[in-house]
């Protein structure tokens, strides 16, 4: 069988030789090698191996071969060099797989594998979007998925990520005196866009306002509104977004969204709204 994996042999990069790498036929199946361009900055990396993932499952079986750490580490390299760069991560799933990780796409969950992959390997994950994709033909090998990611670019203009911001804010929601942060994928793709703005923008700063629903004191109400989003902004510094671009407000229950006489309309009011300024 003609292809490369780690627990198999050392794999070289396309056309190259090296010792041990499995000779590359004519009907080599494309999906089984990984091959990454970035045709406005001149950038291409491909090889004859490939990440493989168990079905239903969203990380990749590692360690990975030397010659493919070698290729996520020249994508890392040029992601670094070209931070007007977006890269764009598309998870790939069969209809045929359940998710077996925590979250509802398992195609994200294989996409957020890949990010975090390359983020140990120096890159902003501001500079790196998740997608995900149902195709109906994905290679298998032994019964485990080949590939699973497809790579892509996309340009990093601040103007088009700033105006995603501003129409877009995001609400966050909390329970009843409850504090913690539970993303999903969409809310964690913002909070690396906001990154990736302010990082490059020193006039823009991100407004972090707290609400509460009416049940309580309106004093109490207006401090644990303003804890809320202290505990937003302390969540945003720790993803490297500088406190000096952060303002912080607390107002209590004094802008309702919704009616505090149902329980609905109360689970509204709880919340955290962030705007850009």
């Amino acid at each position: 069988m003609s292809y490369c994996h780690s627990t198999m042999c050392n794999c070289g990069p396309i056309g190259a030789a090296a010792t041990g790498v499995v000779p590359v036929t004519e009907d080599t199946n494309p999906l089984r090698s990984i091959s990454i361009s970035d045709a406005d900055k001149d950038f291409n990396t491909s090889l004859y191996d490939n990440l493989l993932f168990a079905q239903s499952d969203c990380m990749y079986e590692s360690p990975i071969s030397d010659s493919l750490n070698i290729v996520f580490q020249s994508l890392a390299d040029h992601l670094q060099t070209n931070n007007d760069r977006i890269l764009l991560l598309t998870g790939q799933y069969q209809n045929s797989e359940t998710n077996n990780c925590t979250g509802d796409d398992l195609g994200m969950a294989r996409a957020e594998s890949v990010r975090q992959l390359l983020v140990d390997k120096g890159v902003e994950s501001a500079q790196i979007r998740l997608a995900s994709s149902e195709e109906a033909l994905v290679d298998l090998v032994d019964d485990k998925i080949m590939g699973g990611v497809a790579y892509s670019f996309i340009n990093g203009d601040l103007t088009d990520v700033e105006q995603r911001l501003r129409e877009s804010n995001i609400t966050l929601y909390f329970g009843t005196n409850d504090e913690n942060i539970s993303l999903d994928a969409e809310q964690e793709q913002y909070f690396d866009d906001l990154k990736y703005l302010l990082s490059r923008n020193s006039d823009v700063q991100a407004l972090v306002t707290g609400h509460t629903d009416d049940e309580g004191s309106s004093s109490g109400n207006r401090r644990l509104s303003t804890k809320r989003a202290e505990t937003v902004r302390d969540f945003m510094i720790d993803r490297g977004i500088l406190i000096d671009q952060i303002v912080t407000k607390g107002m209590g229950p004094d802008e309702p969204i919704a009616n505090n006489n149902t329980a609905e309309g109360r689970a509204q009011n709880r919340r955290v709204e962030i705007t850009i300024q």
